[in-house]
């Protein structure tokens, strides 16, 4: 699985689990929060606000921005940024108007992930809040194993593959297909 920064596979998989649960047999969680548990007021009035300053960001410069964020090691930054020019100005500002509503103030009482979790994140992620906020959506769950990822960071996947790789396999093999 990769993750991409703006694409957030990371709520669509908690999206897919809540409204298909019975489809949904283990969710692998890189680098994302919880939509289950509420956010302050504060965090989501922020999150709201950051759609008409990105409107305004210069494109490129933005764009270059996001690559530079996305991870530590500069040929991962190098394959972001092209990945990140693939999308115009207005098919970024789509995505994002979507995960300005993947979270809210309330988060979706009682909402608990059922099935095998592994919820994963770099060590030096320094998007938004999931670093913060991992270890309480771990606490939250009630089958989950929480790992961070060492020498990593957005994209702890692609930051430090031999790691993330081991403990996907090793997550696979004991908690999915046992």
């Amino acid at each position: 699985m990769t993750h991409a920064t703006l694409d957030r596979p990371g709520y669509i998989n908690q999206y897919t689990y809540l409204r298909y649960p019975e489809r949904v047999r283990a969710i692998i969680i890189i680098g994302a929060t919880c939509i289950a548990l509420p956010y302050s007021r504060w965090e989501i009035v922020a999150l709201k606000a950051s759609l008409p300053l990105f409107r305004l960001w210069p494109y490129e410069h933005f764009k270059q921005t996001i690559a530079n964020n996305t991870s530590i090691k500069p040929d991962i930054q190098a394959y972001a940024s092209e990945t990140v020019s693939k999308l115009s100005r207005k098919e970024f500002l789509q995505i994002w108007k979507a995960v300005t509503l993947a979270v809210g103030e309330e988060g979706i009482p009682g909402h608990h992930i059922r099935v095998p979790l592994l919820l994963t994140h770099g060590e030096l992620d320094t998007t938004g809040v999931i670093r913060r906020d991992a270890p309480r959506w771990a606490a939250y769950e009630p089958d989950v194993q929480y790992v961070v990822i060492p020498d990593a960071g957005h994209n702890a996947n692609q930051d430090n593959p031999e790691f993330f790789n081991r403990v996907l396999l090793e997550f696979l093999r004991t908690r999915v297909l046992a």
